[in-house]
């Protein structure tokens, strides 16, 4: 639709002219079942090999609207405290494409008896393609359409803590840590694109009845990232033996 090729299009030149804010972690509706999703000191936070696999499509019958597709693999290492897992993002539309990839290392510390600890800390590669060749214009002078289709990469990092005891717990992350963008090799300086750190919040609470046959788990997430509005999510699982919920 050359509606939504314009209003897309007029995006990227708009953010692109001076400083891009890249795409932030990508939306997902599974993060309070995969917490490692936006945080690190969540790896292998079950006890036993996590993966989850899956696509997100949004502004459906639009053409060129956002799709997610991701990988999320995580698991401890035996009694040892140490866990390990990766993540790995495809964020596609008509005219911005972005992949990551990180590779996790999580520790857990005992600080008191059932209160826990966990640090994480993510490194991985950033890659933005942006294809100007899809984009339909009214101003085709812009000096930006002079460069076509670009693509870049960067290194990326994220840093996580999570605290629980009991049923409770709380974790708080920082994404994109140290806030480099991918280089554009043939765009001139004033072009670039940053990624800008954004903060995680997460709390819950597990709740078990009739000697945890049933748990009711009431949960949310705050993101933080500045310049932009607040993000807040809340919600309520139920779930009956740790099978279905």
């Amino acid at each position: 639709m050359k509606t939504t090729q314009t209003l897309l299009t007029a995006l990227v030149l708009a953010f692109t002219t001076t400083l891009v804010q890249a795409q932030q972690i990508p939306l997902s509706s599974l993060y309070g079942e995969n917490l490692f999703m936006i945080n690190p000191a969540n790896a292998g936070d079950g006890d036993y090999l996590e993966a989850y696999l899956g696509t997100r499509n949004q502004w459906d019958g639009i053409n060129g609207s956002p799709q997610t597709h991701y990988l999320s693999v995580h698991s401890g290492i035996g009694k040892s405290g140490s866990n390990v897992g990766t993540n790995l993002y495809y964020d596609r539309t008509e005219l911005i494409n972005t992949i990551s990839a990180s590779l996790v290392y999580a520790y857990d510390l005992t600080i008191a008896k059932e209160h826990n600890l966990s640090f994480g800390l993510g490194i991985g590669l950033f890659n933005t393609s942006l294809n100007l060749s899809n984009a339909v214009v009214q101003h085709t002078d812009d000096q930006l359409l002079a460069y076509g289709d670009m693509n870049g990469f960067t290194i990326d990092g994220d840093f996580g803590i999570r605290y629980t005891w009991k049923g409770l717990e709380f974790g708080a992350a920082a994404a994109h840590l140290f806030e480099t963008g991918p280089q554009f090799e043939k765009v001139a300086e004033n072009y670039r694109l940053d990624l800008k750190r954004q903060y995680n919040f997460n709390i819950g609470y597990k709740i078990w009845l009739k000697d945890k046959t049933w748990m009711i788990h009431p949960s949310g997430m705050y993101r933080l990232l500045p310049g932009a509005p607040v993000q807040f999510d809340a919600g309520v699982r139920v779930g009956y033996k740790d099978i279905v919920w």
